[in-house]
Formats: C-alpha cells, sequence, structure tokens
C-alpha cells in the first residue's frame, strides 16, 4: 500500500510493505506481523486498533515470557528505550 496525504478511514491496513506519509487514519484496524519493511511517518490515528501477527507477535510473547520470568529489567529497559524514543541495543535502527 502506498498512501499519501490521504484520510484513510475504516479500513484494514496491512502495515508490511506500506509506505503511508502523512495520512490520518480513522477507526482503521492495523496490522504489523513483520515480514516485510515499512514506512509510516507523520501520521495521525483516530479510533484505531492494532493487530499483530507472525513475527512482530511473536516479539511480544517473547517479552511477555522473559518478563513472567523473571527478566523485568530487561523488558522495561527496552520499553522504557522505546517510550523514550532512544536506540534499543541490538534492534537495527533502520525502520522509521
Amino acid at each position: 500500500m502506498y498512501a499519501e496525504n490521504m484520510t484513510i478511514e475504516d479500513k484494514t491496513v496491512f502495515l508490511d510493505g506500506a509506505t503511508i506519509h502523512n495520512c490520518e487514519l480513522r477507526r482503521c484496524k492495523l496490522v504489523f506481523s513483520g515480514y516485510l519493511n515499512y514506512s509510516l511517518t507523520h501520521c495521525k490515528f483516530e479510533e484505531c486498533t492494532w493487530a499483530f501477527n507472525g513475527p512482530a507477535s511473536t516479539v511480544l510473547q517473547f517479552l511477555r515470557s522473559m518478563n513472567k520470568m523473571g527478566a523485568n529489567e530487561m523488558v522495561q529497559h527496552v520499553v522504557k528505550a522505546i517510550l523514550d524514543n532512544e536506540a534499543i541495543p541490538g534492534v537495527a535502527e533502520d525502520v522509521e
């Protein structure tokens, strides 16, 4: 999918392989699997839901499992880096 300077409403949007710039997404279901790179910049989200499949789901399940097994510090470090917009050690930073 390629979209620029658009309003996208009430659609299921698959983010893998997508290029979406300067768009407003309203009431969309956003699906990310992590199989392909994407470009998602300067977008606004209103009442959207998110779904994670494939490798993206596996990463989230891994973090949850590590947290349950006592690796709380690592999980908190990753979440804090994300919230603070900092680099996550060991993660490629080439995705926008």
